[in-house]
């Protein structure tokens, strides 16, 4: 099986896990491109929040309803890709620049389900790709914190 298949299987078994009636999380990336089809295709009456504009868009062109998380006080599901997965099962997300977004989503979700082909398998996380650190520089502290991440973790810091 290709790696698109294996992408296009694991959205198509994320969206059979929603219900009609939810509101849902919908992540970004490569294997959420694949599920959005899926979960448009089963016409079901769903309120959607989007990590990002690219997911908002392309889900809104399929005919979900998106909304502003700001609406909805919880989610019932958040369905996303994730970039990295260790064998023991501890995931990174958020490399593709949407990084506090997801977290909001996931965090305010009863049920997390992450999609994932085999190319997102790795030994040890940071094996394939750097790990992500997000500052908000705008929190309190945020300019100390991307100040310091070169002497930390001697890592270049990367704006995104």
């Amino acid at each position: 099986m290709s790696i698109e298949d294996e992408k296009r299987a694991a959205a198509e078994a994320a969206a059979a896990l929603v219900e009609d009636g939810m509101r849902v999380g919908l992540g970004t990336g490569s294997t959420v491109r694949y599920l959005l089809p899926a979960l448009a295709q089963r016409r079901l009456t769903l309120r959607c929040v989007a990590t990002s504009p690219a997911t908002q868009s392309l889900a809104e062109e399929l005919g979900l309803v998106v909304e502003p998380f700001e609406t909805l006080e919880a989610l019932d599901i958040a369905i996303d890709g994730a970039d990295q997965v260790a064998p023991d099962g501890w995931v990174i997300k958020g490399g593709g620049g949407a990084h506090t977004r997801e977290k909001i989503v996931n965090r305010h979700a009863r049920q997390n389900v992450i999609i994932v082909d085999a190319s997102k398998l790795s030994q040890r996380l940071g094996e394939k790709w750097p790990i992500p650190v997000e500052v908000v520089v705008h929190a309190p502290l945020g300019d100390w914190v991307v100040s310091h991440l070169n002497l930390a973790f001697d890592a270049d810091v990367v704006w995104v």
